[in-house]
């Protein structure tokens, strides 16, 4: 696939979610589903439609990765796995740990996807505690409505799904700086954006 297409597939991606975000939003029988089945509804369609889009984007149509995955996960993990030091052996625009947790996820599976892989893995598990921690302050129906617009969000599809940008490992910690504000522990909280 040329690199035209590729951006044209991309931008169909992008209409065609944006779209069906509209759709799934403006249905009210979402709003009046029970909590737990609503919550398991839309986590079932989170992971049904990240890990598709994955199999879709990379082993159907074999739509090149990009990003900074290639550009930046990938040769800084690799270079963690030859016990290089961040800073010192090689120029790295993240934080000193993480070319070691990248290299961790080659070192099961040596590929780019497989960094792909983990984020959708990680997004995945981060928006039940989403679900969770955000009742705490926000109405059920704010809440179902981000929920929504989240499992449709183009952001969430393209930057997690199809770029594999890991920034949803900080999204975790966020969460849980919520929950400890929530519990009266500013400075644990504090820690954990920190």
């Amino acid at each position: 696939m040329t690199g035209t297409q590729s951006l044209l597939a991309r931008f169909c991606l992008g209409i065609l979610v944006g779209g069906i975000s509209i759709v799934v939003c403006s249905l009210s029988r979402l709003y009046t589903l029970p909590r737990q089945s609503f919550d398991r509804m839309v986590n079932a369609a989170f992971v049904l439609s990240r890990f598709s889009l994955y199999l879709l984007v990379f082993f159907i149509l074999r739509i090149p990765l990009r990003g900074d995955v290639l550009g930046f996960y990938w040769p800084e993990a690799n270079s963690a796995l030859a016990h290089l030091v961040p800073y010192r052996d090689f120029y790295s625009p993240y934080a000193p740990l993480h070319p070691y947790m990248d290299g961790i996820i080659i070192s099961i599976w040596h590929s780019p996807l497989a960094i792909v892989f983990f984020t959708i893995c990680v997004e995945a598990l981060l928006l039940p505690l989403w679900l969770r921690v955000g009742r705490i302050f926000l109405t059920e129906h704010a809440m179902r409505l981000g929920a929504l617009l989240y499992l449709t969000s183009v952001v969430s599809v393209q930057f997690a799904a199809v770029n594999g940008q890991n920034n949803v490992i900080i999204a975790v910690l966020l969460v849980f700086s919520l929950l400890l504000i929530y519990r009266n522990r500013p400075f644990a909280s504090g820690a954990a954006v920190g």
